[in-house]
């Protein structure tokens, strides 16, 4: 675990769906989804692998690998796999929130267990590779799913797959589905 992770404080400034809130805690997901962890380890369709790497944040201290809907996870392999057909070299990522943290917004996607934030592709934090070829090819995968609420990263940020203005996320990719 890297709990070096400073927190999105000083980057993710929103006060959208997925903004951080020091004074609220994430406990709960979606109750009336089916619940699972996102796997270690995503077999992709050609056989190839991507490694899930979860991390820590500051604000609670909380490790993300935590119960998600069922939903959210097929879709982080969906577009594993489209940006794997696009050519993006991904073999692993590193998820720094899921349930855990602390976000501005109390109805936030993340206590509902349907938003995930990806920090680092391949061991690179995206405040390094901003939108590198495996962040574009991976931001714009996972518009191309149907579930897809917000789309918010480094490369652009889309809601409903639409341009959105929102602060931050240059550290980050800020993926939840609908409800």
């Amino acid at each position: 675990m890297d709990s070096s992770f400073s927190g999105y404080d000083s980057y993710d400034t929103d006060n959208g769906d997925d903004g951080d809130n020091d004074n609220e805690t994430a406990t709960t997901t979606n109750s009336a989804m089916p619940t699972s962890h996102i796997p270690s380890t995503i077999i992709l369709a050609n056989g190839n692998t991507v490694q899930v790497l979860f991390g820590t944040t500051s604000t609670d201290h909380l490790y993300a690998d935590r119960l998600v809907d069922s939903r959210l996870v097929t879709a982080i392999t969906n577009a594993l796999n489209i940006a794997e057909s696009n050519g993006a070299y991904i073999v692993s990522i590193y998820i720094e929130a899921t349930t855990n943290g602390t976000h501005t917004n109390a109805n936030s996607n993340h206590y509902r267990g349907t938003a995930v934030d990806i920090s680092r592709i391949n061991g690179i934090p995206l405040i390094v590779q901003h939108a590198s070829k495996a962040v574009k090819t991976l931001q714009t995968a996972f518009d191309q799913l149907p579930n897809i609420r917000e789309n918010f990263g480094p490369y652009f940020k889309h809601k409903q797959t639409l341009p959105w203005t929102i602060g931050g996320h240059e550290n980050h990719i800020h993926i939840s589905i609908n409800q």
